[in-house]
């Protein structure tokens, strides 16, 4: 087994501890999550305050502090004042401090197992001490069981929620009927639409350096989206990857201003915060893939812009793992922030009967995903990557929860070739191609004397007659000369004679007026390993980013399996109506790319009619491939949102969204963050009312149409 397999499957191992494991797991007080309380004495009844020197004392109920008892994660909690302070562990007694830092992380949980006394214990996360009395005064001790017997159990004492001061949280901006949450009949079509491309673990990308915010942090709001500038620098002069998408730098303030971020089209700022996800899951989102995705040169370049603060190595599997890692610890804050294990509305699922009963519950099923560019580290001509090697990777992924993958994203890989980009986006890639190729461990590796070049850029050629291809390359020695000014990073590879040895850099200037340009890589012998082991496991196949000569080998051998499970999430792929009818006719699926709503309403209507030749359910979601390095949609020109509105089904009822002090107009600043999705939604919603195709009926049938194709694909796993 190779080291990278291993750490994969340690990885597996350790999945169920992110779902409750941790100190005192027996007995945490979940329930507690949101709770307005004060802590009293369990003899006395005298409740903790705080006094003029922010120490506490056991005092008159009436005049004790009300706590908001709010959850970092599952059985540990923060207790957050009227005055906006924290109960706190400090030395050798509680304090009160006005920022939330370990200190003021306490786990919580029945003083005893029965539970029949409504007695808590409260530990201190930081250093293990409880919270207790000594001569009628609060106190910090270790948390033995001799020295507990008898004091440091305590009541928390609940009280009516307007005597407290509720912790910051980004607001959803809906109301939600009671028939929201009744359950369904499993075994009835799934109502809701899917989003099968989405990125929620970027945030642990690149190191967890690409990208400021998080999906969520223990400690809230005002850490998760805080100001960027200790990631991004000054002015956000240490973007690197924005710089790549033509970002100048920017205003770093983050919550509660968001001056300038999140946007639509910003690339390297949390878009997705979890109350985001939500108030799009209340919209009909029920179910979305989420993939884990990468790149290891700019991996390596963020450590270095960043020294000490890279998490992983860069490799495929660290990244990979760190990502899946993250989503399953979303899905535990959700759960805490819900009262408990389970109780949340995020649910990662491992199969399609999974992801039938989360939605019956009216839950969102979460897919796992991975789309890496160099999948199972197994780079161009790679002797390494063999069929055993292939085989055992599968197998850890699988271990991890991951259900579908890319076999090739944005550049060739052992597998097979990818599909071209033109622009600035495109030449980015083929740079990161030359790179990878070249065999290097780390791309300052290129600094060192000893490396004389090597690797390879895109190869490209007019396309055959009738594929479409890209509509054109890059001059990469233009770009080349280009890097020094928008990086420093890149003035040092210059100097060091780097872009030297990667003489010749191609100008492509031989393809000048081809319209359509072709990587002509075809499917290794490698690739037909991966995909049919993929299928023997009932994983879906992800077609997007194929070369146009890989892909018509890919839909060859899915033809010749009779294979469903695979999909074109976000639409980058060989685009024509044979292709289309190839991927119908077997059971596979394809989602519009995200778009404005009226061009998403257009692209759905079309497919509707292709798909009606077939035998399959017609269901088309779409692929926001939010987070995923690429600008989000605008809203339709012209068309207005007008409050209150409510969802597809009638549940709930939506309201201008804000968080913080910062309002969102869906109509004049499109999708700035996931949030949003509800208005484009309604905005759909119109569109569809403009045109005779039941467009909104198609898009609410997409989680159940991805669910039959699962099954189908489950069905002829071996």
């Amino acid at each position: 087994m190779t080291l990278r397999t291993c750490s994969l499957l340690l990885l597996a191992l350790a999945v169920p501890c992110l779902q409750g494991c941790g100190p005192d797991a027996s007995r945490p007080a979940y329930h507690l999550a949101k709770a307005c309380v004060r802590v009293a004495d369990a003899v006395s009844g005298a409740a903790l305050g705080a006094q003029p020197d922010d120490s506490y004392a056991l005092v008159d109920p009436a005049g004790a502090d009300a706590f908001f008892v709010q959850p970092t994660g599952l059985g540990t909690f923060l207790l957050y004042d009227e005055q906006q302070g924290f109960l706190a562990a400090q030395g050798t007694a509680p304090a009160r401090l006005a920022a939330a830092s370990d200190r003021v992380e306490w786990t919580i949980h029945f003083a005893e197992a029965g539970h029949e006394d409504g007695l808590y214990q409260l530990v201190s996360t930081a250093d293990g001490t409880a919270l207790d009395l000594a001569s009628g005064a609060p106190t910090l001790r270790p948390p033995s069981a001799a020295e507990l017997t008898l004091s440091g159990r305590w009541r928390l004492e609940a009280l009516p929620t307007e005597s407290c001061t509720a912790y910051p949280e980004a607001s959803l901006d809906a109301t939600v009927a009671p028939g929201f949450h009744e359950p369904r009949d499993p075994g009835a079509p799934a109502v809701g639409f899917a989003d099968l491309h989405a990125h929620f673990g970027f945030p642990k990308a690149m190191g967890a350096l690409a990208m400021s915010g998080g999906i969520f942090h223990r400690f809230g709001l005002p850490y998760a989206l805080a100001d960027c500038d200790d990631l991004h620098g000054p002015n956000g002069s240490l973007d690197l990857l924005g710089s790549q998408t033509g970002a100048a730098g920017h205003d770093t303030t983050g919550y509660p201003h968001f001056t300038e971020w999140p946007q639509r089209s910003s690339t390297t700022h949390v878009q997705a915060y979890y109350r985001w996800i939500e108030r799009a899951y209340l919209s009909g989102l029920r179910l979305a893939v989420t993939d884990a995705t990468g790149n290891r040169p700019l991996c390596q370049a963020m450590g270095f812009l960043n020294p000490g603060r890279l998490e992983g190595d860069c490799t495929p599997s660290s990244t990979v793992a760190l990502q899946t890692r993250y989503i399953y610890e979303i899905q535990d804050y959700v759960d805490a922030q819900a009262g408990g294990p389970g109780e949340g509305w995020f649910r990662v699922v491992l199969s399609s009967e999974q992801a039938r009963k989360v939605i019956a519950q009216n839950k969102l099923a979460v897919v796992l995903g991975v789309e890496y560019s160099e999948l199972f580290a197994c780079g161009v001509d790679d002797a390494s990557c063999t069929p055993d090697y292939v085989e055992q990777e599968l197998d850890a992924l699988h271990a991890l929860g991951v259900r579908s993958a890319f076999p090739i994203h944005r550049f060739d890989n052992a597998f097979g070739g990818a599909r071209l980009q033109n622009g600035d986006s495109g030449a980015w890639m083929n740079l990161a191609n030359k790179i990878v190729t070249t065999g290097v461990d780390s791309v300052f590796d290129l600094l060192s004397p000893q490396f004389q070049g090597g690797g390879a850029f895109w190869e490209v050629e007019a396309c055959p007659p009738g594929v479409v291809g890209a509509s054109g390359v890059s001059d990469m020695q233009a770009f080349a000369d280009r890097l020094p000014s928008l990086n420093p990073i890149f003035a040092i590879f210059e100097a060091a004679g780097v872009f030297d040895k990667f003489q010749p850099i191609p100008t492509y200037a031989e393809l000048a007026g081809v319209e359509a340009v072709c990587n002509p890589r075809p499917l290794q012998q490698i690739g037909e390993t991966l995909l049919h082991g993929m299928i023997d496991r009932g994983m879906i196949i992800e077609i997007d980013h194929l070369s146009p000569a890989t892909l018509e080998w890919v839909l060859a051998l899915l033809e010749h399996r009779g294979y469903s499970g695979f999909v074109s999430s976000h639409s980058w792929i060989e685009n024509r109506a044979d292709v289309r009818q190839r991927i119908f006719a077997l059971g596979g699926l394809m989602s519009p790319f995200n778009g404005s709503p009226s061009s998403v309403a257009t692209s759905i209507e079309s497919r509707m009619v292709e798909m009606a030749a077939h035998p399959y359910l017609i269901g088309l979601g779409v692929g926001t491939d939010v987070q995923g390095v690429t600008s989000q949609a605008s809203g339709d020109a012209g068309r207005t949102t007008t409050y209150p509105f409510t969802s597809v089904d009638g549940q709930v009822t939506f309201q201008p969204p804000k968080t913080g002090l910062r309002g969102f107009d869906f109509d004049q600043e499109g999708l700035a963050h996931y949030g949003l999705l509800p208005e484009w939604v309604e905005q759909l919603r119109q569109a569809d009312a403009e045109t005779p195709a039941d467009v909104m009926g198609a898009f609410m049938s997409s989680a159940e149409a991805y669910l039959q194709m699962w099954e189908r694909a489950e069905a002829a796993a071996r």
